[in-house]
């Protein structure tokens, strides 16, 4: 962790996750997700965001979600292959199940945005997440911790910027995009 000439907490581009439910008791579904996250040897939350509550996008007939994103430092013994590895493990013991809608509900989502400058094009693990630049709901809270966030890819874009291209509002700890 850094500290700005300002005075406010600023992280290093790393290991950020986006976190999300919209069944069930979504807010403590994402809390219960999170303490999983920090209870994985070698991992260390360093931030999280507020916790939104987001409309779904794609496949939209569904509950509102609530979205959080946080910020992790991890051991060396840690690639994105294993830390994605054991948020899948995560989801599964919290009971999502991915029969169903793609985008549909879902207990507990946790999704692998960034790990560090790390760009990934494997068949099981794109990084940084390959949807992150379209989603006001991972954006927004990733820039509650860090506004000047760069998201890592050979065309790396300031988090403020990205947002700037998006038609969203947020109101009330509610993001609803267009």
């Amino acid at each position: 962790m850094l500290e700005s000439t300002t005075g406010t907490k600023k992280f290093a581009p790393g290991i950020c996750i986006g976190l999300g439910s919209n069944m069930g008791e979504a807010e403590s579904n994402v809390a219960k997700a999170l303490v999983h996250v920090a209870e994985l040897p070698g991992v260390r939350v360093v931030a999280r965001s507020p916790v939104y509550r987001t409309e779904p996008q794609d496949f939209r007939d569904q509950a509102w979600f609530l979205n959080q994103v946080a910020m992790l430092e991890c051991s060396a013994w840690w690639t994105p292959q294993r830390l994605m590895h054991s948020l899948l493990s995560i989801e599964s013991r919290m009971g999502r199940n991915r029969i169903g809608p793609e985008k549909g509900p879902r207990i507990i989502d946790i999704d692998l945005l960034t790990f560090g400058t790390t760009i990934c094009l494997g068949t099981d693990l794109v990084l940084p997440h390959p949807r992150m630049h379209r989603r006001a709901f991972v954006l927004v809270p990733l820039f509650d911790l860090d506004p000047e966030f760069v998201i890592p890819g050979p065309n790396s874009s300031r988090i403020d910027a990205v947002l700037a291209n998006l038609r969203f509002t947020v109101e009330n700890g509610l993001i609803r995009q267009k």
